[in-house]
C-alpha cells in the first residue's frame, strides 16, 4: 500500500510543479494595475491533460488548483482576487478538456485536414469560459467596461491556447517517433538547405518593424506559408510560437507602430486576435502537408515491401542494390557479397500442412534472417520461397560466416501452426563475392549466386555453397577463391 502512494501522487506533484512555475512566470509579466501579459499556465495544463489522458484524475486537478492558489499567494494577491483568478483559470482548462473529449479520436490527430479548425473551436470555448468568469474581476478592480474586459481576456486566452497547444501535441508525436534522436545530430547538408524559409521569416519581421502600420502584422504570411510547405508540424509550431511572442513583444514595446486612432486596449486586443487568426492558415497547410507525406510514405512502403515477409519487394531490392553498386566506394573497400537462398522442400510444406503453414514458414524464415543481418544489408524476396541478400563492404570470409549464421538462425527457428504442429524449416544459400562492380555487376552476381544455390541444392540442401568459376553459369568478375562446399 505504501508503495502505491508515490505512484498515486507523483503525477499530481509533477503537474502541480509545472503549473506553479508557469503561473509564476505569468504573474511576473503583469504590468502595473493590470493582469498578466503572458499566461502560459492554462494552455500548458490543458496540453498535459490531453497529451497524457492518465493525468485526468482528481488528485491532478486538485494539485493544479492548489498550484494556482499558491502562485497567487506567494506573489501577494488578496484572497478574493486569488480565488477568482484561479476559478477563471480552472474554468477555461475544464471547458477545453470537455470540448476536446467531444471530438472524434481521428479528428484530434494533428495531421487531420480539419484538426486546426477543431482546435480553434476548443480553444475558443476554453477562452470564453475563462473570460466569462474572470472579466467580472477586472471590472470590479479596474472600473472598466465588462464588455471590454471580456474581449481583452478572451483574445489573450485564445492566443495562448492556439499557439501553445499545437506545440504540446507535436511534442507528443515527436516523442513517439523512434527517429527522435536524429534531431540532435549535427546538421547535414540537407538541413542547411531548409534554412531559407526560416531566414525569410526573420526578414519579414524586420520589414514589419521598418514599415509598421496596420498591415505590418501580415508581412510574415508569405514566409509562414513557405515554412509550412517545408517543415513538419513540430518545428513549424515552434516557429509560430517564437513569431507570436516576438510580434507581441515588438507591439508592446512600440517597435511595430499602430495608428494612434485606436486606444491602447483596442489596438492590443485587435493585434492579438489578428495574430491568432493569422497563424491558422500556415498551421493548416502544415497539417495537410504532414498528412500528404504520411500517405506518400505508406504508398512507397506498400510498393517497395513484400506484404507477407516485410522484406524488400523484387523491384525495390534490385533498384537499391544497383544504387549501392554504383556509388563511390570507401578507401579500404572489402567488396560485395550477394546471397541467393530459398527454403528447402517448401512445396512439401505447402502440400502437407497447407499454404497458410507455408506462409508462416516464409515469415518465420524472413524474421530469423533479418534479425541476424547488419543494418546496412539489403534483403529482398524475389518470388515464391526465394530471397536475395546484398552485403556491402564485406570480406569473403566475413560473408561466409554471416551466411552460416543465417542458415543456423532459420534452422533453429520454430513454426507453430494453428493446429499446434511444430514445423522446422531449413535454407540453402548460394554465395558470391566480387570486387569489380562495373558494367553488368548485378546481373553477373545474381547469375553466379544462383549457380551456387543450385549446387547447394544438389549437394543435399541446408548448407552454404560459395561460387566457383567451374560451376555451370559462372560469370566474369566473380571471385573464384574457394571450391564449392559447405562453409
Amino acid at each position: 500500500m505504501l508503495n502505491g502512494i508515490p505512484r498515486l501522487f507523483l503525477p499530481a506533484a509533477g503537474v502541480g510543479t509545472i503549473v506553479l512555475g508557469a503561473a509564476l512566470l505569468g504573474i511576473f509579466s503583469r504590468p502595473f494595475q493590470s493582469f498578466a501579459e503572458s499566461w502560459p499556465a492554462n494552455a500548458i495544463l490543458l496540453g498535459l491533460l490531453i497529451v497524457y489522458p492518465s493525468l485526468s484524475r482528481a488528485s491532478v486537478w486538485v494539485a493544479a488548483f492548489t498550484a494556482f492558489l499558491l502562485a497567487g499567494y506567494v506573489t501577494g494577491d488578496d484572497t478574493l482576487t486569488n480565488v477568482w483568478l484561479t476559478a477563471a483559470n480552472m474554468a477555461g482548462v475544464g471547458t477545453g478538456y470537455v470540448l476536446y473529449q467531444c471530438v472524434d479520436a481521428e479528428q484530434r490527430r494533428m495531421d487531420h485536414p480539419l484538426a486546426i479548425l477543431y482546435l480553434l473551436a476548443i480553444c475558443g470555448g476554453a477562452a470564453m469560459a475563462a473570460a466569462l468568469v474572470g472579466s467580472g474581476l477586472s471590472t470590479l478592480f479596474f472600473g472598466r467596461s465588462i464588455w471590454i474586459r471580456f474581449w481583452v481576456w478572451f483574445t489573450s486566452e485564445l492566443n495562448r491556447y492556439v499557439i501553445l497547444l499545437p506545440v504540446c501535441f507535436a511534442l507528443q508525436d515527436w516523442a513517439k517517433d523512434r527517429r527522435a534522436a536524429a534531431w540532435w545530430r549535427w546538421p547535414s547538408a540537407r538541413t542547411w538547405r531548409k534554412l531559407p524559409p526560416l531566414a525569410s521569416l526573420g526578414v519579414s519581421v524586420i520589414l514589419s518593424i521598418l514599415v509598421g502600420g496596420p498591415g505590418a502584422i501580415a508581412f510574415p504570411v508569405p514566409a509562414l506559408l513557405w515554412c509550412a510547405l517545408t517543415y513538419s508540424i513540430l518545428p513549424m509550431s515552434l516557429m509560430i510560437l517564437l513569431l507570436n511572442q516576438t510580434m507581441i513583444g515588438l507591439m508592446m514595446s512600440g517597435l511595430i507602430v499602430i495608428p494612434s486612432a485606436y486606444n491602447y486596449i483596442d489596438s492590443t486586443m485587435s493585434f492579438r486576435l489578428g495574430l491568432t487568426l493569422l497563424v491558422l492558415g500556415p498551421l493548416t497547410v502544415t497539417t495537410i502537408m504532414a498528412r500528404q507525406r504520411s500517405l506518400i510514405a505508406q504508398l512507397n512502403h506498400a510498393l517497395s515491401r513484400d506484404s507477407l515477409t516485410n522484406t524488400l519487394a523484387r523491384r525495390a531490392y534490385l533498384d537499391q542494390t544497383e544504387i549501392l553498386l554504383r556509388r563511390s566506394m570507401p578507401g579500404p573497400f572489402a567488396g560485395v557479397a550477394l546471397l541467393m537462398l530459398d527454403l528447402d522442400r517448401f512445396k512439401q510444406i505447402n502440400d502437407r500442412c497447407g499454404h497458410f503453414a507455408g506462409d508462416m514458414a516464409l515469415v518465420a524464415a524472413a524474421k530469423a534472417i533479418t534479425g541476424t543481418l547488419r543494418e546496412t544489408d539489403l534483403i529482398g524476396r524475389l518470388g515464391g520461397e526465394e530471397f536475395a541478400i546484398t552485403l556491402f563492404d564485406i570480406t569473403p570470409h566475413e560473408a561466409g560466416l554471416l551466411a552460416e549464421r543465417l542458415r543456423l538462425a532459420v534452422e533453429e527457428s520454430e513454426i507453430v501452426t494453428d493446429e499446434g504442429t511444430i514445423l522446422r524449416a531449413t535454407i540453402s544459400i548460394g554465395l558470391v563475392h566480387g570486387y569489380d562492380l562495373k558494367g553488368q555487376a548485378l546481373r553477373r552476381l545474381l547469375a553466379a549466386a544462383d549457380a551456387a544455390l543450385y549446387m547447394a541444392k544438389a549437394q543435399g540442401r541446408n548448407r552454404v555453397v560459395r561460387f566457383d568459376a567451374t560451376m555451370e553459369g559462372a560469370g566474369d568478375g566473380a571471385e573464384a577463391t574457394a571450391r564449392p562446399g559447405r562453409l
